[in-house]
């Protein structure tokens, strides 16, 4: 009850409660039925298909060299592919603004793109290495080429990671918020943006409330596709168990290898012409933008400095981390907990329905009563499980939303509702801290949930026959086993947090501005120290991300388990 709790109040009560403003004062189905917004739906949909499609076909042949080769640097190449998923999204606008000062489509096309490529390799990576080769080597034998072993062989039993990969990332694109500000201006929106202008700057709640209301209806889809994929997928894992498939590539494999290491180069090129951008002035090349940090910018643009807005995103990504951390392994325990009651349960037949006599007493009357009894009781323990089932999977998509519903419309949501709670939270620090948790939370729960779901539930019951309280085999087992993906997760959620930047911009005020919030105010004013401090900023941001990706590959837990 706690983590749903905390959905019900901080994500679940401020959506209602902006939606109903807006639908109390009239105009929804007004804005529905108008062309403009169907174009915006249009372009949404069309640059996150777009993008999906590149970061696909970008992600298999890395996930290729992750899942079936053993090459030198492997892991340096992990680090490498993981970082532009956890960058702040201004970081990455930015970044692609460097490259392309004009933006454009095809700009937040391959910026979004940029950003999944790390969800895709990990998780076909992390099926991939469990397909046995020898299905591929006999079709080989029977004299099938490469391309049509991989297209008859190994695709389809591909599919289920591809398509739970495929469902996420277009999740992400079409929700995309700080690329597509900074890449689009006012030339090209999405359903995000466009909330954003009509909620903080036209006041339009009505058209906010009809552009969330789609929002939530195609995340809900989305998310539900991606559910029934990635249960396939799990199953697939299960029925194949680890295959040791990794080896020297040969032959026409070292053609994928070469463009798996082609994607690996042109992720460093955004964050290169960054890191270039931020180390160059008028004057030639110098660390003006980074002394400027300790500044407030070109004729003060920011309330507060540099360093201090730096400040600001540490404290509050420790504390929305803190949070949840907590939040989202309470979460994992519990869908592990009635997903494990629901596969287990049995139920024994009431006395007099069993019977251990010959085929004659089986055949006679009191012999098909006991048949037909276990019959139906065999039937109801199904149908229970599949409620329990349907329930876990309920949970775990409410537990999924915050993702793909617009930040600003919870963050606004906040500001009518948090009025009501004891101590009035729309003018407390901890606002922040909240908003942020709310998105960290479910990736937690992708990070902590597939391991606890591998941990073998005879174990647990040993400890419990041993006389262990459920509170001590969770310490005695679950905690030693789990350990290391609570800190991959713990330090995945810190760098989310860090860079979070859709609901921060809406409920940060100018003296608490988090770097993110800062960097946004500082290319939005004229003045190249402006430009200078903002590619400063995030170039600090991108060496902290780098710092956590490294030290979570050190520890090697897989990641991206959506």
């Amino acid at each position: 009850m706690v983590p749903l709790g905390f959905l019900a109040v901080f994500f679940v009560w401020p959506v209602v409660a902006i939606m109903r403003l807006g639908f109390d004062e009239g105009g929804v189905l007004a804005t529905l039925g108008t062309a403009r917004v169907w174009r915006l739906v249009g372009f949404t949909v069309a640059q996150a298909a777009g993008a999906t499609v590149v970061a696909v076909v970008a992600g298999l042949p890395v996930a290729f060299l992750l899942a079936r080769t053993n090459l030198p640097g492997l892991g340096i190449i992990r680090v490498i592919i993981l970082v532009p998923f956890v960058l702040p999204s201004v970081v990455v606008g930015l970044a692609f603004r460097a490259m392309l000062p004009d933006g454009g489509v095809w700009a937040i096309v391959l910026a979004n793109a940029f950003f999944n490529v790390a969800v895709v390799a990990r998780t076909v990576a992390g099926l991939w290495t469990h397909l046995d080769r020898r299905a591929e080597d006999a079709a080989r034998a029977l004299g099938a080429s490469r391309l049509r072993t991989f297209t008859s062989v190994t695709l389809p039993a591909l599919a289920p990671a591809i398509g739970s990969a495929a469902a996420v990332v277009f999740l992400f694109c079409a929700t995309s918020f700080g690329v597509v500000l900074i890449l689009g201006g006012a030339r090209l929106r999405t359903l995000e943006t466009e909330i954003y202008l009509r909620t903080v700057e036209l006041l339009d709640l009505p058209g906010a409330a009809a552009l969330s209301l789609l929002q939530v209806g195609a995340v809900v889809a989305v998310l539900s596709v991606g559910a029934v994929a990635r249960r396939r997928r799990e199953t697939a894992l299960r029925l194949r168990g680890q295959a040791e498939s990794a080896r020297r590539p040969a032959g026409g494999e070292w053609a994928v290898v070469a463009a798996a290491l082609g994607v690996v180069v042109l992720l460093c090129v955004p964050i290169a012409s960054l890191v270039l951008r931020s180390l160059s002035t008028p004057d030639g090349w110098g660390l003006d933008g980074y002394r400027a940090l300790t500044g407030v910018g070109y004729e003060g643009s920011l309330q507060i400095s540099g360093l201090d807005a730096a400040r600001n995103s540490l404290a509050a990504a420790t504390d929305a981390t803190l949070l949840a951390v907590t939040l989202g392994t309470m979460a994992s325990v519990v869908l592990v907990t009635l997903a494990r009651d629901g596969r287990g349960t049995t139920e024994r037949a009431p006395s007099g329905l069993t019977s251990s006599a010959g085929p004659c007493a089986r055949n006679g009357p009191r012999g098909r009563a006991a048949q037909e009894g276990r019959r139906r009781l065999s039937g109801g323990v199904k149908q229970r499980i599949r409620h329990r089932v349907r329930y876990v999977e309920v949970v775990d998509t409410a537990f999924m939303l915050p993702l793909g519903v617009s930040a600003v419309t919870v963050g606004f949501g906040y500001l009518i509702t948090l009025d009501l709670l004891p101590g009035d939270l729309r003018t407390s620090p901890v606002l922040v801290p909240l908003a942020q948790a709310l998105v960290v939370t479910p990736l937690v729960i992708r990070v902590m949930l597939p391991v606890l779901r591998s941990i073998d539930e005879r174990l647990r019951q040993a400890a419990g026959s041993l006389g262990a309280s459920p509170w001590r085999v969770w310490w005695e087992v679950d905690v030693p086993m789990a350990g290391r993906s609570l800190l991959t997760a713990a330090a995945f959620g810190y760098v989310v947090a860090l860079g979070e930047f859709g609901a921060t911009s809406f409920l940060a005020r100018p003296d608490t501005a988090t770097l993110p919030v800062a960097v946004a105010r500082l290319i939005s004013r004229p003045g190249e120290l402006n430009n200078q401090m903002a590619y400063a900023a995030c170039t600090l941001l991108v060496l902290v991300t780098v710092a956590v990706v490294a030290v979570v590959e050190r520890v090697r837990v897989p990641v991206g388990e959506f």
